[in-house]
């Protein structure tokens, strides 16, 4: 069991084990005291859920449930008008259609999303007691317990909260083990993930990148297809028919849904880069836009793999970026969507506390991006038109709804550019600590405590609150 936790606290865990001084608003949040803030943040998720337990609308999971009877009767989801999702998700609903009613499966996945959300955020503070101040410590699971993206995704009934919990589940299993079989666990997790739905696609990708995790990311596309792939022969089963083996029709029916003749797609509530250039531009250039966005993105994710270049492909930084910038790539971004910030608020959380070297330009850089997320809570309108109608009793306007919607959209760009420059700050510094320490007299430098590394050659501040590797 300690072997366990240095490897997951990381490198001068053994210097760190001490109990952490407790007192004061700089010091650090106890065990009793940690158990206290988790369990208020768990029963302000459960208040968060009433409201969706009390919904008698399906909302999103009733149109995945509509897609799942048709997937079971003909074999077709894509024949639902609403479906652009995964064949894999197609075959699950297809299955749960024939247990439980749509109001039991709605009812299920909200409590499902609460325990997930319940556990993320009580293992991810547990960890960070002692790693950042306590008024930092009470103010970030605060705002963890009011963050917007979840409870709308707990409200609309989606399936992201599912989706983020595989994928970072399956990333620590990545971490933790070397062997062939975790490899393998990990990676299947990953898919399973992606499959149900792909807004982490690009961790597979990212793991791609460096030869040390090559092995991996390959690994995490194989379990993909091979799930695509009974999905598939269920559903041409189904059908009985061995065209629906194909997956061109699902690829040419989510293309044909991506296009402008579909209203979501550049509706404001569409958070993606490519409907924000459609309702800039219009959508008269289609084609050339979305060749400019993806353009655009792919240059966003050079800098971000830039900034984090010498750092582990199984370091916290990479895997908070590829969460991050997963939602651009695709043509439709719900506000919910958001949730994949997560990550990489909390990595930056930690950065900024650890790191001396901190303006308070990157704080407020990241009290913004924050700020940008909590703005809508759809379905339940948005946090000005909420104020507004507490203060004054007026009814929320589209027209403001709409306006609201613009702003929040920005959160991803913001917090995505608060940390390329903060990762590129912090890799200047170590590469300029290094150079000083390569040009003093050997019998100075001898004199200092040596530093180890671990064995991945992570060197990030928060790599040291997750590493599992080395």
């Amino acid at each position: 069991m300690t072997n366990i936790r240095s490897s997951l606290l990381g490198r001068g865990a053994h210097s760190r084990n001490r109990e952490p001084s407790t007192t004061g608003l700089s010091g650090h949040v106890g065990g009793r005291e940690g158990v206290v803030g988790c369990v208020l943040a768990a029963v302000a998720f459960i208040l968060w859920s009433i409201p969706a337990l009390d919904n008698v609308y399906p909302l999103d999971v009733g149109l995945a449930y509509k897609a799942g009877q048709v997937a079971w009767s003909t074999g077709h989801p894509e024949h639902v008008q609403t479906w652009i999702s995964t064949p894999f998700l197609g075959m699950v609903m297809a299955l749960v259609s024939r247990i439980f009613t749509v109001g039991q499966t709605g009812a299920l996945l909200t409590v499902l999303n609460i325990a997930l959300l319940i556990g993320l955020t009580s293992a991810t503070w547990w960890v960070l007691r002692d790693r950042i101040p306590r008024w930092l410590w009470w103010v970030s699971i605060g705002g963890a317990a009011v963050f917007a993206p979840a409870v709308s995704t707990i409200w609309w009934k989606q399936f992201n909260i599912v989706a983020l919990a595989l994928v970072v589940a399956g990333f620590c299993i990545l971490r933790l083990v070397h062997r062939t079989p975790g490899l393998l666990l990990g990676a299947l997790i990953i898919a399973l993930s992606i499959s149900i739905k792909p807004v982490a696609v690009l961790v597979p990708v990212a793991l791609l990148l460096r030869r040390e995790s090559f092995r991996a990311g390959i690994m995490c596309i194989v379990w993909t297809v091979v799930l695509q792939v009974i999905a598939l022969g269920f559903l041409s089963e189904r059908a009985h028919s061995l065209a629906v083996l194909s997956p061109l029709p699902p690829y040419r029916t989510f293309s044909a849904r991506s296009q402008p003749a579909n209203i979501w797609v550049c509706h404001p509530e569409n958070f993606s880069p490519q409907s924000i250039m459609c309702r800039v531009g219009g959508d008269n250039y289609w084609t050339a836009q979305r060749v400019a966005v993806l353009a655009g993105v792919l240059l966003i994710a050079y800098f971000a793999y830039s900034s984090v270049r010498s750092d582990s492909p199984y370091s916290w930084r990479w895997f908070a970026y590829a969460c991050a910038i997963t939602p651009m790539v695709g043509p439709i971004a719900w506000s919910h969507y958001q949730i994949m910030l997560a990550p990489l608020f909390v990595v930056l959380l930690v950065e900024f506390a650890q790191s001396d070297r901190m303006q308070g330009c990157f704080w407020v850089g990241l009290a913004a991006a924050f700020l940008l997320a909590e703005l809508v809570w759809r379905p339940n309108g948005t946090l000005p038109g909420v104020i507004d109608h507490f203060f004054t009793g007026r009814v929320e306007t589209t027209s403001t709804e709409f306006t609201v919607f613009a702003y929040a959209a920005l959160a991803q760009f913001v917090i995505v550019g608060v940390a390329i420059v903060c990762f590129f700050q912090l890799a200047g510094a170590r590469a300029g600590a290094s150079g000083e320490e390569d040009g003093r007299p050997e019998a100075a430098r001898l004199v200092e405590p040596v530093t180890h590394h671990d064995a991945d050659g992570a060197e990030s501040v928060s790599d040291a609150l997750l590493q599992t590797r080395g």
